[in-house]
């Protein structure tokens, strides 16, 4: 596992009905396609564990998503990240967010910090700006100019910043 945090989204798909019904699905699934199965001991053995450790109930052997959900909420950190700060790590972008909402937090977060009103920057200069603050500085430099932050000139050899920024836009 590369993601040390990979363990929250592997919680948050059991709390979801949906997937953890298509997760159940596949694994019956599986189960069959390899002719593997429990003897009534191996299963009294497991139901009994798995409602020790919470994720089903003792009453009726349902599902307990509540505590999926209970564990994901005591993770989160009182005073944790939040805004830009979740997809940045030491000041530098971590992540590029999938929403288009919280993308364009990042990208003006990004702007504010590599150019300035009236400036005009080579596409080297803006390069090494960029990669002060992300490894990928291609791929926010395209998001800069794709998302309307950044102008560039017909050229791509300079660029400067919109005039009306995204988020000022009516």
């Amino acid at each position: 596992m590369n993601d040390p945090q990979q363990w929250k989204g592997v919680l948050s798909v059991l709390a979801n009905d949906n997937l953890r019904l298509a997760a159940a699905e596949l694994i019956v699934e599986e189960a069959a396609r390899s002719g593997r199965s429990l003897t009534e001991g191996q299963r009294r053995k497991a139901r009994d564990r798995l409602v020790k450790s919470g994720l089903f109930r003792s009453e009726n052997e349902a599902f307990n998503s509540s505590f999926l959900k209970d564990i994901l909420d005591s993770a989160r950190e009182p005073g944790g990240a939040t805004g830009v700060e979740r997809f940045l790590a030491k000041g530098r972008i971590e992540t590029f967010p999938t929403r288009a909402r919280h993308r364009d937090e990042v990208l003006a977060w990004a702007c504010s910090k590599v150019i300035s009103g009236g400036e005009v920057l080579s596409e080297k200069a803006i390069n090494e700006r960029l990669k002060e603050i992300a490894d990928d500085y291609v791929l926010l430099r395209r998001y800069l100019v794709d998302g309307g932050w950044l102008v560039r000139t017909a050229s791509g050899s300079e660029y400067s910043l919109a005039p009306t920024p995204p988020g000022d836009q009516d």
